[in-house]
C-alpha cells in the first residue's frame, strides 16, 4: 500500500513538472527562475500552495492573492500524471 502511495505522489510530482515545462518553455522562460508565480497577479505561490493536486482542491483552483483561475492544464495533468503513478504502483504490488 505504501508502495502505491508513493508511486500516486511521485506520478502527480511528474504531472506538475510536465505542466510547468509545457506553460513555460513556449513563452521561452527557464523551468527553475522565476520562481512559481500567478499569471494574473504576478504574486509568488507559496511552496504549500504548490502542492499538487491537494493545493488546486484547497484553494478551489483560484490564486490565493486575486482569486483569478488557475488553468485547467495544471489540475489535467496533475491527475494523469498520479493516473499514470498508480498504474505503475499497480504494476509493482502485484
Amino acid at each position: 500500500m505504501i508502495a502505491l502511495v508513493t508511486c500516486v505522489v511521485i506520478g502527480a510530482v511528474f504531472g506538475s513538472l510536465v505542466a510547468a515545462v509545457a506553460d513555460r518553455l513556449p513563452r521561452g522562460l527557464s523551468i527553475v527562475s522565476p520562481p512559481p508565480h500567478c499569471a494574473a497577479c504576478g504574486s509568488l505561490i507559496r511552496s504549500w500552495d504548490n502542492l499538487p493536486i491537494v493545493a488546486w482542491v484547497m484553494l478551489r483552483g483560484r490564486c490565493r492573492q486575486c482569486a483569478a483561475f488557475i488553468p485547467l492544464q495544471f489540475i489535467v495533468l496533475e491527475v494523469l500524471g498520479a493516473a499514470a503513478g498508480a498504474a505503475v504502483g499497480l504494476l509493482v504490488v502485484r
